[in-house]
Order: structure tokens, then sequence, then C-alpha cells
């Protein structure tokens, strides 16, 4: 077995959902064909593709071997579709955590008594395990090997994240405009200096490509770790790590965090480049500690998820009060997860990049209710084209043709969710300062109740952040309501609300509800003058209202008199309804992503003939059916051509897809869902339905064929784990792939 096949996916999806069994019911298989294709050519195309990079563990002769297998093949593909970017291949590499009576040695000899390969072991935290494997090897068996033993709490692939930034060649803007413009779509920050310009004690972690520590305009704002004496090579304050006297290189395991990069620099310019000194650009906090912790390499945008926990770890451990992570995956690792909590049950602000797909798919860390999440803003004040968005972000920031600095004393532009994760950062360093006795939740309070409404039609958060209104209502306030809010279907009569209404500060609060994602006016549901930690807030009566989208707030007033807020976005959903796209009749919405938002379970979408350049996340059990399977036409967006995500993603039990002309890189995935019918479709793609996680799905009357001239592609492939494991080049048309077992073709 080879870790090949997660390129094709990886970038995206890479999700570690616990794994269940499934079932795959294929119905009338004479109806159905695919196009037969050459196994050994799908192998070739498979193996060109990069890797992200291996930490050097004594590996670099393995590495260097697996990085000669570079081509130009896959090249070709994407000059020839031009729907690929350069895909990150992840090698055969596990996490493993014990439960307290496990531990290291005695997973050792698990390996070794069960498998029959070499292997590398590597401590992330907290009994919990990084095993890479040198040889070829079937990770299912080992994964059902591992889960047999007692002492294993959990086994996972270890995800791929990437970072969330673009650089274009524009040429540089002669102001930094998103801290200070004439349009006032910025964050106010001289404003904000009148009341607050950092505190050398604050101390903002920077998980990225490392960090230009010797830039003139960021070496007097980079964090000494005082009880290191540097270049004795002794471990003098017990870290663990010798001689981090400005952070730590987890990628080669050493003191040198340098940046040769441009994506770690640029992002810890935005949050502390140093004030007032005549030099390059201002950061947002003049005079914080930026710690390099460097996780990414600098040849590549991908790193590990277990690699990256150890950076939050040692953050953490190391006296960081804030983490910026300007990256993310778009699957739930469970590693991740656990640094993250572990991070926040510390009492460190996380932040995080939302995404750059234009997606609603929930990219992590972001997505992580302990986490800041962070959409992004252009210079219009309008949601930027490239940034994710959905009711799970908490805030946006600006984030496009960001003016920062750049190693070796250069500055650059940055464009990416990435620079917007940045600047909320810095804002936080700057409360931080201004008082550093609240907890993250104030934190975020105070984010989000500062923030300026903006122009967008999908949800970006609350709106764009703003320094000096943050900075201007500072009060010991949480106003948080439960993340089983966001995004919710909710029918009946009432709707319980359940959040957090509590601080120093703390006076009464309203309930409030209003139309659409961003209200023009509100309804009262209900308030009290009591305190609520994580309990029932209020009960709303829905049954007089209509179907439709509607946002509650959440408006805590403290005791000086000012309103701190929170939102979540759902919709009711009472009736059976059809919605219609394109066909232009009146009252058809124009894209079936908007008519999937406002739908609900058991709603059918009716859509008309026409070509939808879409990727459409189907996140309630809906069916949506083509009028003509010849002229309806889904395709990957042209606003996203490097993007991999599907033109269908299933997310939800009991969803229709049916006669559709589906193309594209990857047309339909099905990830921990049952009950779902693919029925009736032409396919064109290179990957042309993935069940993951997933049962009793019923495939019939599709015509599956590859969207390249290049042999090579995956008809129907079905495994019991997260996207991140889809891992074997052997399958090929016109085969389905279920486990590591082969059944016959359609």
């Amino acid at each position: 077995m080879k870790a090949l096949l997660t390129t094709l996916v990886a970038c995206l999806f890479l999700v570690s959902i616990p794994m269940e069994t499934f079932s795959v019911r294929i119905a009338d298989r004479g109806e159905s064909e695919v196009t037969k294709t050459d196994g050994d050519t799908v192998t070739r195309l498979l193996d060109t593709l990069s890797l992200p990079y291996l930490p050097r563990l004594g590996l670099k002769d393995h590495t260097d071997l697996i990085l000669e297998k570079l081509s130009g093949l896959i090249k070709a593909w994407m000059n020839q579709t031009n729907a690929l970017p350069s895909i990150e291949k992840s090698i055969p590499r596990l996490i493993v955590k014990l439960r307290p009576s496990g531990s290291g040695e005695r997973l050792s000899k698990m390996l070794d008594s069960a498998i029959n390969t070499k292997f590398l072991m590597e401590t992330i935290f907290s009994n919990i395990y990084a095993v890479t494997f040198l040889d070829d090897i079937d990770l299912s068996r080992v994964i059902d090997v591992l889960k047999a033993f007692p002492s294993v709490e959990y086994v996972e692939i270890d995800q791929v994240c990437k970072l969330m930034s673009t650089y274009p060649n524009d040429p540089l803007f002669p102001q930094q405009w998103s801290l200070n413009s004439s349009t006032d779509h910025d964050i106010d920050a001289p404003e904000a200096w009148d009341y607050e310009r950092g505190d050398k004690e604050v101390v903002i972690a920077v998980i990225d490509t490392g960090v230009d520590y010797y830039h003139p305009d960021l070496a007097s704002n980079i964090w000494i770790n005082s009880d290191e004496i540097p270049g004795n090579g002794i471990d003098d304050d017990n870290n663990g790590y010798i001689d981090d006297i400005n952070g730590w290189n987890f990628i080669f395991n050493d003191s040198l965090a340098f940046d040769g990069n441009g994506h770690g620099t640029g992002c810890a310019g935005i949050i502390g480049a140093v004030g007032n000194n005549s030099k390059d650009i201002a950061g947002i906090c003049w005079n914080c500690s930026i710690m390099p912790v460097k996780c990414f390499p600098d040849t590549g945008v991908t790193s590990f998820a277990s690699i990256v926990a150890k950076g939050i770890v040692y953050a953490v451990d190391n006296g960081a009060d804030i983490i910026s992570m300007s990256f993310g995956t778009y699957g739930d690792s469970r590693v991740l997860r656990d640094a993250i909590r572990y991070a926040y049950g510390k009492g460190v602000i996380l932040i995080a990049a939302a995404g750059n797909d234009n997606t609603s798919l929930k990219s992590y860390p972001a997505g992580y209710p302990e986490v800041i999440s962070v959409g992004a803003t252009d210079e219009q004040d309008k949601k930027a084209d490239f940034s994710n968005y959905g009711s799970w972000i908490d805030v946006a920031a600006p984030g496009d043709q960001i003016l920062s600095l750049a190693p070796y004393n250069n500055t650059q532009q940055m464009t990416g969710t990435s620079a917007a994760c940045a600047h909320v950062a810095g804002i936080s360093a700057l409360l931080m300062s201004f008082n550093d006795s609240v907890d993250a939740e104030v934190i975020r309070t105070l984010l989000k109740s500062g923030a300026e409404k903006i122009d967008s039609s999908v949800y970006v958060g609350v709106g764009r952040v703003n320094a000096f209104r943050s900075l201007q209502i500072f009060a010991d306030v949480v106003s948080r309501l439960n993340e089983s809010l966001d995004d919710a279907v909710v029918s009946g009569s009432v709707v319980e609300i359940y959040g957090t209404a509590s601080g120093n500060n703390f006076s009464n609060y309203t309930l409030y509800y209003g139309a659409g994602i961003y209200p023009s006016s509100w309804n009262k549901i209900c308030s009290s003058s009591s305190k609520v930690e994580d309990g029932l807030l209020g009960i709303w009566n829905i049954s007089t209202l209509p179907d439709g989208v509607y946002t509650i707030k959440l408006s805590v007033r403290g005791d000086s008199g000012y309103y701190y807020n929170d939102t979540a976005v759902l919709t009711i959903n009472n009736a059976i309804n059809i919605w219609h796209v394109g066909g232009g009749g009146a009252g058809n919405l124009s894209t079936i992503r908007e008519a999937v938002h406002n739908s609900g379970d058991g709603d059918t979408i009716y859509v008309h003939p026409g070509v939808y350049r879409e990727s459409i996340i189907v996140d309630r059990g809906i069916s949506i059916v083509g009028e003509d399977r010849g002229s309806t036409i889904v395709m990957q967006p042209s606003s996203a051509p490097f993007s991999l995500l599907p033109a269908f993603y299933i997310s939800h039990d009991g969803v229709v897809i049916d006669n559709f002309s589906i193309s594209g890189a990857i047309a339909i995935v099905c990830e921990d869902v049952r009950d779902v019918t693919i029925s009736n479709n032409t396919i064109s793609s290179l990957l042309g339905i993935a069940l993951v996680s997933s049962e009793d799905i019923v495939i019939e009357h599709n015509l599956i064929s590859n969207v390249t001239s290049i042999p090579g592609g995956v008809g129907i492939l079905a495994l019991p784990f997260g996207m991140g494991a889809l891992f074997d080049p052997s399958v090929m048309f016109p085969w389905i792939y279920s486990s590591h077992h082969f059944y016959g073709g359609l």
C-alpha cells in the first residue's frame, strides 16, 4: 500500500471521522457503465504528485527518494484542465492516543508484534504518538489492529494542514489601508493607539513557516526565552527543547525557527511590526512579543496536524497568551482538537483563519468552538471573494492586498484569511495589553461587539473588527450563544436557546430574532437580569413564523450601559417546499447553493437547464433534481479554478442527487451519511463518487467516465474512514473499492 490517493482530496477534505461499518447497494448494473482505464497509468499518475514535507527524523534519504518521484505528468493534466493546484500527498502516518494505562514502549511492542514493517515513533504530547511507516503498508489493517488493544483510545490518519494565504504579483500599496483609510473600511488603528500600543509581556505565538527574527522591523519584538542560555547545547529550563531562545522549529526539531518562506513573517508583521520607529510598516501591536513556532516548511504550504499540535502545546507551555493560526484543514483531526482544548483550558486566546475556498464548509482549527474564526474583507468593506463563510465564523477582518514584512529586510503584500487572522491576533494583543485580567471569552465578546457591519450576502461573522471600538467598550462581559445554534435547521413550535451571559460587569441580557442573516430590525424574545453560564437563556416561539433564515441575537448589557452582542444564524423549516433554480421564472433562485441554504429537511430543489459553476454543500435531507440530464450541468466554480472542492459534498442523511451532468476534479462526496440516493447522472471527473464512513447508499442509472484524456482516475471509492485516508493507487475503473477488497464493476 502507498499513501498516494490522498492527493486527490487531502487539501480539501482530510476528514478523520470515527471508523464505522458501511454498506453500498448498486442497483441496475446493466444500466450503468464506466470508462475502462489502465490501472498502471493510474499508479504512475498518482506517483508523480508532490508530498508534504516529511519531518527530519533520521529520514533524509527516504525523503529525498520520495521527492525524486516528481515528474511532468500531473502538470500536463493540470495544463489540460486548469482544474487542480499543486496537490500534496500524505505519507503513511498515523496518530495514536493511548489511555493512561498505555505507554510509548508498549505501543512500539504492539506494532512490532502485529506489523512486519519499519516505522518511526514520535511523541506529540499527553500520551499521543505519531507513527510514520517507512514501507508500503495497509493502513486500514494497522488501524483495525491498534483499535483492538484496550490501551488505545483512538487512532487516526495524520491530517494535512495548509496555509491560508496567497501571494499575488500586484505592486505594493503605498499605505496600509487595513489600518487606516479614507473610506474608513479599516480597523481604526490610529484611534486605538490612543488607548493602547502594546505590552512586551503579551506573547503571541505565530504557528507558521517561522519568522525572520532578524528583520529590522521585527527584531526588537521577538520573544526571548530568558530561562535558556543561548548556544550552550543544554536544555537550561528543562522544557524539552535545547537552546530555544526564539521559539522552535518542529520541521527540523531544532532551535532555528527562521522563516525562509515569507508567510509567517508576513503574519508576524501584521500583528507586531515595531511601531513608530521610522522603518517599514507599523504592526497593530507596536510593543508585543512574537514567539516563532515553525510548523510549516520553507518549501511548501502543508504540514501534518500532529506537528501543528506539538507547536500549539509548546506555545502554551512556554507562556503564549495568544496563538495565531493562519492555516487549516477540512478534516476534524482529533490530535489537533486535543491540542486546541489543552490551550483553551490553559486560558490561551486561539485565533484561526477560516479558509480561502469561498465555501461554507467548516475548516479546522477555525471551526472548533474554542477558537475565534476569522473571515476576510476587501478594501470596499465587502466579503473578500475568496473568503470562506458561514455561521461558524465569528468575525471578519481585512485580508486583501495587505502590506506586511517579508524575510531578509523586505516587504510584501498578502492576500488571504491568513492576513485577516493576523489582524484579529494583533487586536487581541492590544486588548490583552490594555487589561490582561480577562479570559478568552471576554476577548471574543469584545471583538464581536466592537465589529462594524459589512456588505455581504453571506454570513462572515458579526462584522469587520474595529480595534478602537473594542478598546473603547472594554469590560468584563461574556455574550455567547451555544455553537449548536449555528446553521441549525429547527422545526416545531418552540426553540430552546442556550448560551452564556455573564461577567463581572454584567447587568442584564435580552434575546432577539430577526429575518435574514443581517437583519434590519429585531424582535424581542425575552430578557433577564440573572447571569447564565452555558445554560438555557430563553425559549423562542416559532409557531407563527414563516419558514426561512433567521438570526438570533444575544445582547448583554454591561454596567456601563453598553451592549455586548453575539449572533447565530439558523433556518426555520415547518413546511415542505419546492424550490426552483434557474429558468428565469418569478421567484426562481440563481444558484443551487442558495436554494440549499434556504431549504429544510424534506424539501425538493428543482434545477432548470443551465451551467452551474458551484461547489454545493448539502447539509440537510433534501432532493436536488435536474430538469434535463444533458443540459442541467454542475461544474467546478470558475472563481476557484484551483480548488478540489467537489460539485456535491453530502453531509446529511436522506439526500437525493438526480438527473445532472457533473464535471470537475471530484463529482460527489458522501461523508458519514446514510440513505443517500445518487441516480440518473452523467459524471465526468477524476474522482466520480467517494463514499466515506457511509452506509445504505443507492447508486443507480449513472454514467461515470474520466474527465481527462490522460488515462487514470477513480470511478467509485468506498472507505470506512475519513477523507484523509484515501490512499490506495491500485483503484481503477471499472472497480468499486471498499476497504481493501475489490468488488465487481457496474
